[in-house]
């Protein structure tokens, strides 16, 4: 944190600080809540890796299993789509379902064994309440929190000069230039303009893509089979 602040200024000829969190220099608080405003909206930018966690959980015998922040307790922000899945029974949650749905199986005297769910008020429903024996769940999600301290350890936000950060550094100081400079009402766009292109770049290459394939969605399984080397084989 320290150093991304000292290169700031370094850069747009302002006193260097020795310290930010507890600094009383008004300039180096305002520096210190623009990188705070920055982090909140870079974790909502895109479903980077760094910031990608799983919960793992024990099901309750009824059907209100608790907030979503209890669940997923490391700055839960939103789960990711068909993450959901029971491991006890090897099988997916079905799910979510929305409001309609949910009183429809609600209504029926049997929607079925099989668990669904649905969130609600932030917190996780499943219908059919689970009995014995209870499962493990799991799922993905995001979180809103992007520092760590010096063991790599994540924080809900910084707290100390030596705080590390999960997003790299130059496009955080590229963000932060920017954002500066329209507060300040100097010219910004440039900065604004790397700062982007930067941030997409990192986005494109965040995560080892998918092959797209509209024809076959998901890639298949390698099953069983001989296989036989190109050029491997007698005339």
């Amino acid at each position: 944190v320290l150093s991304v602040i000292q290169a700031h200024c370094r850069i747009h000829a302002l006193n260097i600080p020795t310290g930010v969190v507890g600094s009383a220099d008004t300039g180096v608080q305002q520096l210190f809540g623009i990188l705070n405003e920055l982090l909140e909206e870079l974790v909502d930018e895109s479903k980077f890796n760094v910031i990608t966690q799983e919960a793992v959980f024990v099901v309750t015998a009824q059907e209100d299993q608790g907030a979503m922040s209890d669940l997923a307790p490391n700055g839960y922000s939103f789960a990711y789509f068909e993450t959901f899945y029971d491991r006890t029974l090897r099988r997916p949650l079905y799910g979510p379902l929305d409001e309609t749905e949910w009183q429809q199986i609600k209504a029926l005297p049997n929607p079925g064994p099989f668990y669904k769910f649905r969130i609600r008020g932030d917190h996780l429903l499943i219908n059919p309440a689970p009995t014995a024996p209870l499962s493990t769940i799991a799922f993905e999600y995001a979180s809103s929190w992007c520092v760590t301290d010096t063991g790599g350890n994540l924080k809900a936000g910084i707290t100390t000069d030596t705080d590390l950060f999960v997003i790299p550094e130059r496009i955080i100081r590229k963000g932060l230039a920017f954002r500066w400079k329209q507060i300040k009402g100097l010219p910004y766009q440039a900065d604004e303009q790397q700062y982007y292109n930067l941030l997409n770049n990192y986005i494109a290459r965040d995560k080892v893509k998918t092959r797209i394939d509209v024809a076959n969605p998901r890639q298949p399984d390698i099953k069983p089979g001989i296989f036989v080397p190109s050029g491997n084989w007698m005339k």
